[in-house]
């Protein structure tokens, strides 16, 4: 899925500036805002699927939790955008640039929640966490 969204991203940002664009442009942009919301409700499903099986409380007590369902929800922000703009023609490009940005940084952290598994990389996520954390907290008092 994160393949596919940058490649949404880079292809909407850089096509769509264009003044002279013509349908093909908007067809392929349509293709790829039609994988990401296909992908996106499979993942979606999986989340809802664990949210029942562990509980509604159960399953936000962990942050990561979190991080998936704000980013199930800015790619269907992403793509009703992505699509409005196809068909509407109208694109608020300042918007557009900042929910991408939102959503690949999302993304890079959903990423480094993926290199917890890897041994030789699992003591630096957890280090990194729990320093961020701890600057949090720390600010927040």
């Amino acid at each position: 899925m994160m393949f596919i969204y940058v490649i949404n991203a880079a292809y909407l940002l850089v096509e769509r500036i264009k003044e002279d664009h013509d349908q093909v442009y908007d067809v392929i942009g349509l293709v790829l805002d039609m994988l990401l919301f296909f992908f996106n409700c499979r993942f979606a499903y999986r989340e809802l699927s664990q949210v029942f099986a562990f509980g509604f409380f159960n399953y936000f007590e962990s942050v990561w939790n979190f991080i998936d369902i704000t980013l199930i929800c800015s790619i269907m922000v992403s793509v009703t955008f992505d699509i409005m703009s196809c068909v509407y023609y109208y694109v608020d490009f300042p918007t557009m640039k900042v929910i991408h940005a939102y959503i690949i940084f999302l993304l890079f952290i959903r990423l480094i929640s993926y290199a917890r598994g890897i041994k030789g990389t699992s003591f630096m996520i957890r280090f990194f966490f729990s320093l961020f954390l701890l600057i949090y907290l720390d600010n927040k008092n």
